[in-house]
Order: C-alpha cells, then structure tokens, then sequence
C-alpha cells in the first residue's frame, strides 16, 4: 500500500455568505446551515453582498447566491467576485432557465448552479461535493523534471 497524504478541508466549519432577497428563505437556509456548524453570514442583494466581500474578500470559504434580487443580480454579483479574485467556491440557486444567463455563470466558472426548489439534502450534498476530503497518492503525484544542460539529455 502507498502513502497517502488526506487533505480535508471540509473538517473545518465554513464561512458561508448567503445572499437571498426573500427574509424567509434567508432564514430557513442559513438556520439549516447554521445546524450543520458553518458560520453564516446573510445580505438581501448582491450590492451588500459585494460590500461585504469587497471589505475582506478572504472572510469567506463559500458564497451562496440567488439569481434574482433587487439592486445586484446574482450574475452581477459574481462577476464582482471574478473582479475582486475571490478564492471560495461560489454556487448559484436560481429559478431561471434562459440557457444565455447559465451559459454566462458557467462563463463565470461557478462551482455549482443548482435549481430552486432546492432542498437542504441537495444543498448538504452539494457542500460535500465541492468541500469533501482528497486523497493524494504521494507516489502518483508527478515530480517536477530537473532541467540540465548535460549532452546526454
């Protein structure tokens, strides 16, 4: 058997912005993550979101995002978080089905682009999909070729 090397970010507990301009499902989906143990941090639109963001754009791991919200779409919100070189994982929840605006997040390279309605176990298994454990086989891992100027190379 060969040494393995586990990279688990998802042992830690994320830093989650959710941004939902509808006040009840702004609650209900942070409660649900909230009892999952991430730490969650809500805005009503992607202006605030982006001001967030803007302040200390390594505050957190993940940004959840709607696509449809007064003031900054989703789509602009994540072209802002292009711009700003966020370094979390964006997933976008949207009831929109034009194939230009998905063509345009996938432009984008969101992580995940999922469907509303979703439910909290399409939510839980999307986390565990974008944040679950690698595993890397130190002996597969390619080494890097030591450049030389020998004439037998």
């Amino acid at each position: 058997m060969s040494p393995s090397l586990t990279l688990d970010p998802a042992s830690d507990r994320l830093r989650i912005l959710y941004v939902e301009d509808l006040p009840e499902l702004r609650r209900i989906v942070a409660r649900i993550l909230e009892l999952d143990e991430h730490t969650v941090i809500t805005a009503p639109n992607g202006a605030d979101a982006h001001h967030l963001l803007a302040a200390a754009p390594d505050a957190f791991d993940l940004v959840i995002t709607d696509h449809c919200m007064p003031v900054m779409n989703g789509l602009d919100l994540v072209a802002c978080l292009r711009a700003l070189r966020f370094r979390g994982k964006v997933v976008v929840l949207s009831c929109v089905s034009d194939p230009e605006v998905r063509a345009a997040y996938r432009g984008f390279h969101v992580d995940a682009l999922l469907d509303k309605p979703v439910t909290a176990d399409e939510l839980r298994a999307t986390l565990h999909r974008l944040f679950a454990p690698v595993e890397v086989d130190l002996f597969r891992v390619p080494l890097p070729r030591a450049h030389t100027s020998s004439p037998f190379n």
